[in-house]
C-alpha cells in the first residue's frame, strides 16, 4: 500500500503542515521537518513507525498549530506490559505451588517406602524364624527316628539298653536346645532386724481366799 493512502499519513496531509512535533510516550518531544521530496510521506511513515509516539502536532507555515493527530495504539503498550506482569506473577505462583506439591509428594513417598522397608524386614525375619524352627523340628524328628531304629536293632529283649539310649538322646537334645527359661522369681523378703529380748514382768502373788473370803494362811 502506498504511504499517501495510509490513514495516519492521510490525517497529517489533511492539515498540510510545514513541520511536525512528535511527542513520545516517555514525555519527550521531537521536531520533524517535512521534506519537499516526492517520497517525503514514505519517509515520515517509516519514522513514525520506528518511534513510540503518542501525539503528533502539525505546525503550519506561520509556526501556528494547525492540527493534532493522536496515536490510538499509544496505551496498548502499557496494557500489554501490565498483562505481561500479571502473566509472570501467575506463572511464578503456579511454579511455587507446583514445587511445594512435588516436595510434599516426595516426603510422603519416602515415608511410605521407609514403612514398607521396615514391614518387609519384619516379614522376612518371621519367615526365617519359621524356617529355622521347621528345620530344627525336622532334625529332631530324624534323630528320634534314627534312635528308635537303633533301639529296635538292639533287640526286643534288651529293654534296659533301649531306655538308656533314649534317655541319652533326650539329654543331648536338651543340651542343644539350651537352658529352659524359667519364670522370674519374686524377690526374697528382707529379714527384719533382731529385736532385743523383752524382760518378763512377774505378777505379784495374790493369796487365795477361803470359803468366807478370808485369805488362807500361808503354809509354814
Amino acid at each position: 500500500m502506498r504511504a499517501d493512502r495510509d490513514p495516519l499519513i492521510s490525517q497529517i496531509r489533511r492539515f498540510n503542515p510545514a513541520s511536525l512535533v512528535v511527542h513520545m510516550t516517555d514525555g519527550e518531544s521531537r521536531p520533524v521537518a517535512i521534506s519537499p521530496r516526492k517520497n517525503r510521506w514514505e519517509q515520515l511513515l517509516a519514522l513514525l513507525s520506528s518511534l513510540p509516539w503518542e501525539r503528533v502536532e502539525c505546525i503550519g507555515r506561520d509556526a501556528s498549530l494547525v492540527g493534532v493527530v493522536d496515536n490510538p495504539d499509544a496505551g496498548n503498550d502499557d496494557q500489554e506490559d501490565e498483562q505481561l506482569d500479571d502473566r509472570k506473577y501467575f506463572a511464578a505462583l503456579i511454579r511455587d505451588v507446583h514445587r511445594e506439591a512435588v516436595k510434599e509428594t516426595a516426603n510422603q513417598y519416602n515415608a511410605q517406602m521407609g514403612a514398607f522397608r521396615e514391614l518387609t524386614a519384619s516379614v522376612l525375619g518371621v519367615v526365617k524364624l519359621q524356617q529355622d524352627t521347621h528345620r530344627h523340628a525336622m532334625q529332631v524328628q530324624a534323630q528320634a527316628a534314627a534312635a528308635k531304629a537303633l533301639a529296635g536293632a538292639a533287640g526286643d529283649d534288651d529293654d534296659d539298653g533301649s531306655n538308656e539310649l533314649m534317655k541319652l538322646f533326650g539329654m543331648m537334645q536338651m543340651m542343644k536346645a539350651g537352658p529352659i527359661p524359667r519364670p522370674p522369681t519374686s524377690p526374697t523378703p528382707a529379714t527384719p532386724p533382731p529385736q532385743p529380748p523383752r524382760e518378763s514382768v512377774r505378777k505379784p502373788d495374790v493369796p487365795s481366799s477361803g470359803a468366807n473370803g478370808v485369805p488362807k494362811a500361808a503354809v509354814a
